[in-house]
């Protein structure tokens, strides 16, 4: 893992993009298509949205392996409940969600969702907290702007 040091930006107007400053909520759509789930493997983060999306027949979108439950969620997918929406908890980060089709989890209707790990570091005055992270590859950092006009800039010694 890599250490990020976080330093305020020293002067010039320099505007930050939005992925820096932070990432709005994104949604994944799964399509139940016959006795699978299309695509059967996402990663999102926490925040994200997973919507679950009925085509024909009758099914479930249940979390856990193996053909049993976890319960961190079951829903029916079926023509009066078309939709199945679950937004990723922050306690999630960092996990492998496994879920499954009841009725069809034999025939190997499964899922798997991969929750990446976010980070968060807040501007507060003319500092950031925490002031370090330790970071992996495919991490997501989310700044936070509490007042003032602040940029975000790579670097070390206030040089970009």
């Amino acid at each position: 893992m890599k250490m990020a040091r976080l330093f305020p930006s020293a002067g010039g107007l320099i505007a930050a993009s939005a992925l820096c400053m932070g990432a709005a909520a994104a949604e994944v759509v799964v399509d139940q298509v016959n006795v699978s789930f299309i695509p059967q493997e996402i990663s999102v983060f926490p925040g994200d949205t997973v919507r679950w999306v009925y085509s024909s027949g009758t099914h479930t979108v249940t979390s856990g392996s193996d053909c049993t439950p976890s319960g961190l969620f079951d829903s029916p997918l079926t023509i009066k409940n078309t939709e199945f929406v679950w937004t990723v908890p922050a306690t999630a980060s960092g996990t492998v969600v496994s879920y499954y089709c009841d009725p069809h989890c034999i025939f190997g209707q499964t899922g798997t969702i991969r929750v990446g790990v976010e980070h968060v570091v807040t501007q507060t005055g003319l500092a950031f907290s925490p002031s370090s992270l330790k970071v992996a590859p495919g991490d997501r950092i989310r700044w936070v702007r509490t007042a003032g006009n602040h940029t975000v800039t790579s670097g070390a010694d206030c040089t970009a």
